[in-house]
C-alpha cells in the first residue's frame, strides 16, 4: 500500500527463469545442435532475442530510448497503484500503461505513421483519422462517420426533447432581457466533401446540422445560425479550413464572424457595422500546430498554413483579468475578458469551444465588455454573475451529439 509496484520484480523473475532453463544446455541433443549451428543462424537468433528484450531494457534504463519531440495528441495511460483493493483491475491497468510506455514505442509509432501516411497514403489510426485526397485529413470516430455517410442521428422524439431543453434556456434568458444566439460551425467534411476518401459514400444529403436546424425551423422559436453558405462561397477565394487540422482557419472564422454579427445586429442594432476584410493584412504562417497531424505524431511533416488576419490599426479591445467565476472546474481553459473604452456598447457573454478562439478578437471590438468561456456547458451562474446584454453559445457540428 505504500507506493508503486516494484518494477524490478518482473525482470528478476524473467532472469531467474532463464537461468533455471539454461540446464537444457546440458542435454546432448542441445549441445549437438549448437555445435552444428551456422554462424549466420546463431547471429539471427541472438539478434531476434535481443530485439525482444530491447523494449524492456529501455523501460528499465530510459536513457536508451531518446525522447521524441512529436507525440500523439492524447494523454498516455498512467501506471496504476497496487493495493489489496486493486488486485482485480491492476493487471489490465498495467497492460494499458505498458502499451503506452514500452521502450522505443514513440519512434516505432512515428515510423509506422510515416509508412502509412507518407508512403501508402493511408491512415495509421483508421478509427480516429481519415486520410483524404490532396493532403486533406479528417477526424473520424464511430459517431462522426455516420455524419459523413448522411445517416440520421436523432429520432423525432429525441429532437423534441432537444427543442424543449433549448427553448427553456431561451425563455430563462428572455425573462432577464437577454437574447440567446446558438451558433454551430459545420464539420470540415461538410464544407470540403470533395476531398474525402472515395470509399465514403453519402446515403443522403442531410447532415447532423441540417437535421437539428430543420427541426428547429419547423417547430421552435429558436434559430440555429448556419454559416455554411458563407463558407462555401468563401472557399472559392481561399481555403477556409485547415487541410491537416479539424478547425476553420482565421479567414473561415472571419466569414463566420460576419454571419454572427448580422444575426446579433437584429436584436442589438447598436453593434454597428462589421469590420471589413480590408481592415486586415493577411499573412501566411507555416507552422506545426495541426491537431490532426498531431494524432499521428507527424505535424512536422504535415504542416498547416495559417492565413493570419493582422489588423491595420491597433485593436480597441484589450484583455484583462476575468477573475473568479462560478463553474470554473468545467472550463477547458481560463476564461478570457476583453474591454473597450466605449462604455455605452453592449456586453457579451459567449460559451464556446475551440472554434470560438479565432472569433474572440473580432467580436470583442463591438462590445464594452466581452467574456469568453471555453466550456461545453451553459452555466447559468455565470450569466447571473456577468449580467450580459446577449449570450452566444457556440459548439461545432461534431458536438451536436451532446445536445
Amino acid at each position: 500500500e505504500s507506493g508503486s509496484p516494484d518494477r524490478t520484480s518482473l525482470p528478476a523473475g524473467i532472469v531467474g527463469a532463464l537461468l533455471e532453463n539454461l540446464a537444457v544446455l546440458r542435454s546432448q541433443r542441445t549441445r549437438r545442435t549448437l555445435g552444428t549451428m551456422r554462424t549466420s543462424d546463431a547471429t539471427l537468433a541472438g539478434g531476434f532475442i535481443l530485439l525482444l528484450f530491447l523494449p524492456l531494457l529501455a523501460l528499465l534504463h530510459p536513457g536508451l530510448d531518446a525522447a521524441q519531440r512529436y507525440t500523439e495528441k492524447r494523454h498516455l495511460a498512467e501506471l496504476p497503484a497496487l493495493g489489496w483493493k486493486d488486485l482485480d483491475t491492476w493487471p489490465d491497468g498495467v497492460n494499458e500503461w505498458y502499451k503506452d510506455h514500452f521502450g522505443f514505442r514513440s519512434i516505432l509509432f512515428r515510423w509506422n505513421a510515416m509508412l502509412h501516411a507518407v508512403v501508402m497514403h493511408t491512415s495509421p489510426l483508421p478509427d480516429r483519422l481519415l486520410m483524404g485526397k490532396d493532403g486533406w485529413m479528417y477526424l473520424t470516430n464511430d459517431k462522426v462517420i455516420g455524419n459523413y455517410h448522411g445517416q440520421k442521428l436523432f429520432t423525432f422524439e429525441e429532437l423534441e426533447r432537444i427543442r424543449i431543453h433549448y427553448e427553456k434556456r431561451q425563455a430563462w434568458l428572455h425573462a432577464r432581457g437577454i437574447p440567446y444566439v446558438l451558433l454551430v460551425p459545420p464539420l470540415k467534411a461538410n464544407v470540403y466533401p470533395e476531398h474525402l476518401p472515395d470509399r465514403i459514400h453519402r446515403m443522403g444529403a442531410s447532415t447532423w446540422l441540417d437535421e437539428v436546424k430543420e427541426h428547429f425551423a419547423r417547430y421552435s422559436t429558436l434559430r440555429i445560425i448556419d454559416m455554411r453558405p458563407a463558407l462555401l462561397e468563401g472557399k472559392k477565394e481561399r481555403e477556409v479550413y485547415y487541410r491537416t487540422d479539424i478547425h476553420w482557419n482565421p479567414y473561415g472564422a472571419y466569414l463566420g464572424y460576419r454571419v454572427l454579427m448580422d444575426s446579433m445586429r437584429t436584436v442589438l442594432p447598436q453593434l454597428g457595422p462589421t469590420t471589413p476584410i480590408g481592415a486586415f493584412n493577411i499573412t501566411l504562417d507555416v507552422n506545426e500546430g495541426a491537431d490532426l497531424a498531431q494524432l499521428i505524431a507527424l505535424n512536422d511533416v504535415f504542416t498547416r498554413v495559417t492565413p493570419k488576419l493582422v489588423p491595420v490599426r491597433p485593436p480597441r479591445a484589450v484583455t484583462g483579468e476575468a477573475g473568479a467565476l462560478p463553474g470554473s472546474a468545467f472550463f477547458h481553459a481560463p476564461a478570457e475578458l476583453f474591454t473597450t473604452a466605449d462604455t455605452a456598447a453592449p456586453r457579451l457573454l459567449m460559451f464556446h469551444d475551440s472554434f470560438g478562439l479565432y472569433l474572440k478578437p473580432l467580436l470583442a471590438e463591438h462590445f464594452s465588455r466581452s467574456l469568453f468561456v471555453w466550456t461545453g456547458l451553459f452555466i447559468p451562474d455565470i450569466v447571473e454573475h456577468e449580467r450580459p446584454d446577449i449570450v452566444v453559445q457556440e459548439f461545432m457540428e461534431m458536438f451536436i451529439v451532446n445536445m
